[in-house]
């Protein structure tokens, strides 16, 4: 491509006349003053010498020679002069813009109304999997799926038509592409279109976004994967974004009394907690969304949806989600657990003996008939001195016969 110097092609016509415009300035000033000394030196000798002088014949001559000479000057010296200039700034202009075209990582393309590239840099060359210069003089098309070629043919005809299209000067859009040997890639691309003379011109920055696609195919395959497996777990889980819940599990909506755990997406955390644990809980979740001190596990008491209130243990974690800090929340139900461990503390005692059964050591159910002094004795730093109490000793006076 010939002229990439990035301007208009009467921009660059107007640098020249402002160049044409300049020289002749100075001439005509420079032709002026030698006519004013040569008529002032005139008029000194006059009053001087008293030689007469022929005012209007020098004038005259001058006019005439002026007339006469600065069309030949301008058209066989000026003119040439200021198209060479112009011609060698727009060529160091273009060979600057080239050159960073050349080094620049987007893919550039330039191409006319006719579809056919006039300029590829080596990224886009690389981009799409050519040798260098083997775009050249090819259809854009031949970088496009069939799909999007249609498409981009029927713009063109529109911006023959109406000077102006959907894709033209409207920002980064995503598209198909296809490399040389027939891989399909991602790329965005931003086109803008510049006037050289009447003809129209289109200037291409196209970036590779491939990995990029595929990164957030493989993210959201991940999401996928880790929300089903959120979703099977019988224990609550929540994560918690700038005091929202933006995302729950059933057994956490079930945990919570609702019926579905889209019904608590995008509510204030403090819904959920008892009004004596709320400055507490938040102050745990500020620190953690901004990477302070807060810690892991704590029990707490969360708040139902019909206004009841039960003993939870949470576990909370730092993560990143939507690329932002967030909290992952486990909350375990510890009703359950408090109701076996009430149980576990009460001893089994026979109603006719008053034996304990000691199941330390044995499974539940399975443990020995002891005394009750010797199971403390056991589980106790306690000492026993045997005897009567009044009763038993009267019962066991009458058994032996020892009362009168």
């Amino acid at each position: 491509m010939d002229n990439f110097s990035g301007f208009p092609a009467e921009d660059e016509a107007g640098a020249r006349d402002a160049i044409h415009f300049s020289v002749l300035t100075i001439v005509w000033r420079s032709l002026a003053v030698v006519f004013a000394a040569e008529f002032l030196v005139m008029i000194l000798l006059h009053y001087w010498t008293g030689i007469p002088f022929g005012l209007r014949l020098d004038l005259l001559d001058a006019l005439l020679l002026s007339a006469i000479a600065l069309p030949v000057l301008y058209h066989a010296v000026l003119r040439p002069v200021a198209v060479l200039a112009a011609g060698q700034a727009a060529a160091a202009a273009n060979s600057r813009l080239k050159a960073v075209a050349r080094r620049a990582q987007d893919g550039i393309l330039v191409f006319g109304l006719d579809r056919v590239i006039q300029f590829a840099n080596p990224a886009m060359e690389k981009i799409h999997g050519y040798e260098a210069g083997a775009l050249l003089g090819q259809p854009v098309e031949c970088l496009m799926p069939q799909e999007v070629a249609g498409i981009f043919r029927a713009g063109m005809r529109q911006f023959h038509l109406l000077g102006k299209d959907k894709v033209i000067g409207k920002g980064p859009m995503e598209f198909a592409g296809v490399r040389k040997d027939g891989q399909r890639i991602q790329v965005e691309i931003s086109v803008d279109n510049v006037w050289t003379g009447r003809e129209a011109q289109f200037i291409a920055i196209v970036r590779d976004v491939t990995m990029r696609k595929q990164a957030e195919e493989v993210l959201r395959e991940s999401e996928k994967q880790l929300r089903r497996i959120l979703d099977a777990l019988p224990v609550a889980v929540r994560i918690v974004q700038e005091g929202k819940v933006v995302f729950a599990n059933p057994a956490d909506a079930r945990l919570h009394g609702y019926e579905r755990p889209e019904e608590e997406i995008g509510a204030e955390i403090s819904r959920f907690l008892a009004e004596e644990e709320k400055d507490r809980i938040l102050a745990f979740a500020r620190a953690r969304e901004e990477g302070g001190e807060a810690p892991r596990w704590h029990e707490t008491r969360a708040r139902r949806r019909d206004g009841s209130t039960v003993s939870v243990e949470v576990s909370a974690e730092r993560i990143i989600h939507g690329g932002a800090p967030a909290g992952l929340v486990a909350i375990r139900d510890l009703t359950e657990q408090q109701r076996l461990e009430l149980y576990e503390k009460i001893l089994p005692v026979c109603c006719v003996c008053g034996r304990i059964r000691d199941e330390s050591g044995a499974k539940r159910g399975e443990g020995e008939w002891v005394p009750l002094d010797e199971y403390v004795a056991l589980h106790s730093n306690a000492q026993f001195s045997h005897g009567f109490c009044e009763g038993c000793y009267r019962e066991y006076r009458k058994k032996e016969g020892l009362l009168s």
